[in-house]
């Protein structure tokens, strides 16, 4: 059929008791065709309709603000009435709210009881006012891995000067949130004089994750020690073992590790391959998604001070023993999980006493 032309419509409210209760219907629970302005639908608890939560076909321009949606049978939010519209670049593309693109790889950290931190990407044109991003949590994920929203958690306001933008910050959260929620969030663009206008379909979802805590630990022994002289003397090599260990109750992001093993400037650190471990450091782990090649992932720094980042390791060591070697630098891939044993690598290596 064709739109309606309504236009000053207000679903709900922003006031205590304004919101609806839209459950259970044999359809979607707001369905919005219209090619008038100044729709909004605010503060309602949207949940199990057979359908969609909300469906805006196409020509329909609404904004959509902390609503509760969930168990609903069709998507959460459904622009164009066309089921999941992936992000495109640039967010160049029409439709209903302009197809607006929602915010992508999401990571949720909770911090405290209503604590969340966030990083996320957004891809959408420049906006003088900037968008809202709201975020939201529900015990389990839709089955289309994008989102609805059980619980509406609150919003940040970001400034957006166009293309692929990222952010970081942490949202104090209207609601409690726990490790292992499932967290989705939305885009809404925000206009000149202080309200809204388009909103994004729900993103895809993340789940939240706690706080990753490493610790680490240096032993030291003789290396292979001759029967004569089995001590810690000059002459002989000592292997150092360091062992890093996620004590926190978080994963690490992924590829974010960063570990440097300091060598004692009266010693020489060996740079040659140990037969028994097939290369010039061993490395093993527990953690099934944590991988250490030393090609890309040990570098070496002849600094005093100790680098403080990967890039900063930049020596490259002589064959055999080298004096010059301060630090060992790792930068294993993957991440390093909070259950023990998994949550922990070991790397081994040699340097002779002088």
């Amino acid at each position: 059929g064709s739109p309606g032309n309504y236009s000053n419509v207000l679903i709900g409210g922003t006031e205590p008791g304004q919101g609806n209760q839209l459950a259970n219907g044999g359809r979607a629970g707001i369905l919005l065709f219209s090619n008038g302005t100044n729709l909004q639908v605010i503060g309602n608890t949207i949940r199990d309709n057979a359908a969609e939560g909300i469906r805006l076909p196409s020509p329909t321009i609404a904004s959509l603000l902390g609503n509760n949606i969930y168990a609903n049978g069709g998507l959460g939010i459904d622009l164009n009435d066309d089921g999941i519209t992936l992000n495109d670049p640039g967010d160049g593309d029409s439709g209903a709210n302009d197809l607006l693109n929602f915010p992508e790889a999401i990571r949720a950290i909770v911090t405290g009881a209503n604590q969340l931190g966030y990083t996320f990407t957004l891809d959408a044109p420049a906006a003088a006012a900037g968008y809202r991003i709201e975020f939201f949590a529900s015990a389990a994920a839709d089955p289309s891995g994008f989102g609805e929203g059980e619980r509406y958690l609150g919003h940040v306001d970001i400034a957006h000067a166009g293309g692929a933008q990222s952010y970081t910050g942490t949202l104090t959260t209207l609601e409690p949130v726990s490790i292992g929620d499932v967290i989705s969030a939305t885009t809404t663009r925000r206009t000149a004089g202080g309200g809204w206008d388009i909103t994004s379909e729900f993103s895809a979802v993340a789940t939240a994750d706690g706080l990753a805590e490493l610790t680490v630990a240096v032993t030291s022994q003789v290396f292979d020690p001759p029967a004569d002289n089995p001590f810690a003397t000059p002459g002989n090599d000592i292997e150092l073992t360091t062992t890093v260990t996620n004590i926190g109750n978080g994963s690490t992001d992924a590829d974010s590790i960063f570990a440097v093993v300091s060598i004692d400037p009266s010693n020489s650190f060996h740079n040659a391959e140990t037969p028994a471990w097939g290369g010039v450091v061993a490395f093993a782990t527990g953690a099934p998604a944590l991988t250490f090649t030393p090609s890309t992932d040990l570098r070496f720094s002849d600094n005093a001070a100790a680098p403080e980042s990967f890039a900063q390791c930049t020596y490259t060591p002589a064959a055999g023993y080298d004096s010059a070697v301060r630090h060992v630098c790792l930068n294993p891939k993957g991440a390093l999980p909070a259950i023990a044993p998994e949550g922990e690598f070991t790397v081994r290596l040699r340097a002779r006493i002088n």
